[in-house]
């Protein structure tokens, strides 16, 4: 499979922001430089929606036009200049989005009734502290910035505590640690770290107390500075993302206690050289944990695992039930012991420049050696009996292989994209599928009597100058835009073996012609057409690009597309 990974930035860290979709400005009146909604008519309430004033210093007033403004509305301050915000006592929610990306709002005091404060509302402002007030019961996602180093509670909040002067937002009754600051120490009463808590603060070193079970959703991501993480025995759980962009990591060294692992949760951490699988890990999709991790080298598997084993020295994961390996790296070597090659295993060997398939081995997966830009050269055993789809695709230095005199199929994309100059299709290939050497520099290529179908675009693209149709071809997408089995080839001959029941080459037309009908179907720059054939099929001249005559016989009834 080839290896496009697009990111969705706000999503891989918790939650997908539509910042532009939703606003409070529908219907907004104007007081000022205020923008405001009124919420409730019977109570005489407003929120602000949005403040389009120019000073630094801003006062947002408590009564507009008899309405109480009760709310700071979403993306209400949203990229503002201002410096020092102060907030009425009767707001009792501060919207999404409110203040990000305020950069020059250093300080900010939180009214006194204040309930909610929306996801990301302070995103990207740069004051070093905060205090919460009694009330507040809702806090969101990366609501306060980074750049916090002291963060109280108020002692008789019910919601929220910050127990032990620990420079953090923690959730009373569930003791999860929900917002971190610069200066926090995890409190050893601390169960669970919540969704987003230590994202983008600038830790090098962080421990992880024995009392905590639960790592939540993007808890650490985007700590570039992160070099370090000690975790202790009793955590169990790890959330979607939890390391995502932690490129100054280099190891991680999960406790035997850990059970689950979430999708992603080491995703681009570009400095990751060392991982291990711990005893108590559940079966889980190892490749889309560490995706885009390009430089490990040492992959160790606990003994005591139920699913997974290593061996000595092969730097690579294999499913104990199947001897499936499931995951490799840049130091890989595979073991005797394995019988299959997992779709996508060899995901994270970027800078692996030798393989070895030993004999044994019986299935290579889809995308299994997919874009491993420094292989040239592979050999496949006999063994082999099944290659998955896009297996070698886009190995950009792949010239030469040797493909297994077992195997049946070519797999849709198997080779695609591979700069390949010469192969040897063995005599019991039935199929060859769709774009299976597209974009190759095959330049001769030699198709068994076996071979029954070749599917669309399967050697677009290539070099070929001459091919000869077996005798049992029947199925092709002969020509077309975008998708004929020889789009694009400069081909200067063709013929068709005598014995093939479908298709001929009368005449030493150079085309290939359907007996049935007679209708040419796929023609090349030496193509003659016959005075037999009845019709010229759709798109069969697509790829003659060099044909400079062409004589249509009397007796054509139909020129097609």
């Amino acid at each position: 499979m080839k290896k496009e990974l697009t990111v969705l930035f706000a999503a891989a860290l918790g939650t997908i922001c539509f910042c532009n979709l939703t606003t409070d400005t529908v219907s907004a009146e104007t007081d000022g430089d205020f923008k405001y909604v009124i919420t409730d008519k019977d109570q005489k309430t407003c929120k602000i929606t949005a403040y389009e004033g120019g000073s630094e210093s801003v006062t947002v007033p408590g009564m507009i036009n008899g309405y109480k403004v009760t709310e700071i509305g979403v993306r209400a301050f949203y990229e503002k200049g201002v410096s020092d915000v102060t907030l009425p006592d009767s707001v009792e929610k501060i919207g999404r989005d409110a203040f990000t990306d305020c950069h020059d709002l250093t300080s900010i005091k939180l009214p006194s009734d204040l309930r909610k404060i929306g996801n990301y509302a302070f995103s990207g402002c740069e004051f070093k502290e905060i205090s919460i007030p009694q009330y507040v019961e809702s806090i969101g996602v990366d609501a306060i910035p980074s750049s916090v180093e002291s963060i109280v509670v108020d002692e008789n909040n019910k919601h929220f505590d910050s127990r032990e002067n620990c420079n953090a937002i923690i959730e009373t009754s569930t003791n999860t640690l929900v917002l971190a600051s610069n200066k926090t120490a995890i409190p050893a009463t601390v169960t669970a770290i919540g969704d987003g808590a230590f994202g983008g603060t600038n830790f090098k070193e962080i421990t992880i107390p024995s009392s905590v079970k639960k790592i939540g959703r993007s808890a650490f991501a985007g700590c570039s500075e992160l070099e370090k993480i000690n975790m202790s025995e009793g955590l169990t759980y790890i959330g979607i993302n939890a390391f995502f962009g932690c490129h100054s990591l280099t190891e991680i060294k999960l406790p035997d206690s850990v059970e689950t692992l979430k999708n992603r949760c080491f995703i681009k951490c570009a400095s990751l050289e060392s991982i291990n699988i711990p005893a108590n890990l559940k079966k889980t999709d190892l490749v889309g944990l560490f995706s885009m991790c390009p430089n490990i080298k040492y992959i160790t598997v606990s003994e005591s695992n139920a699913f997974y084993y290593g061996v000595d020295g092969c730097n690579a994961v294999i499913e104990k039930q199947t001897d499936k390996l499931v995951l490799a790296c840049n130091n890989t070597t595979i073991p005797s012991s394995v019988k299959e090659i997992g779709d996508d295993a060899f995901w994270l060997g970027d800078n692996i420049s030798s393989i070895k398939i030993p004999d044994g081995v019986k299935v290579i997966g889809k995308g299994a050696f997919s874009a491993l830009g420094r292989i040239n050269e592979i050999t496949i055993p006999d063994s082999v009996e099944e290659i998955g789809d896009h297996a070698f695709d886009y190995c950009a230095n792949l010239k030469k292989i040797k493909l297994p005199s077992s195997i049946k199929v070519i797999g849709e994309g198997t080779f695609s994209g591979c700069p390949i100059k010469k192969i040897t299709i063995p005599k019991g290939v039935t199929t060859i599928k769709d774009e299976a050497f597209k974009g190759c520099e095959l330049e001769k290529v030699k198709l068994p009597d076996s071979l029954k179908t070749i599917g669309e675009s399967a050697f677009a693209d290539c070099k070929l100058t001459e091919i000869r149709i077996p005798k049992n071809l029947k199925n092709v997408e002969w020509a077309g835009v975008s998708y004929g089995a020889f789009e694009n080839c400069p081909l200067k001959k063709i013929s068709v073996d005598p014995e093939n029941p479908y298709y001929d080459s009368r005449e030493g037309c150079n085309a290939v012609i359907e007996k049935k009908t007679g209708k040419l179907v796929l023609a090349c720059n030496k193509t003659t057409i016959p005075s037999s054939v009845k019709e010229i099929g759709d798109f069969a001249f697509y790829t003659a690009d060099s044909i400079s005559n062409i004589k249509i016989p009397d007796g054509v009834k139909v020129i097609g597309t």
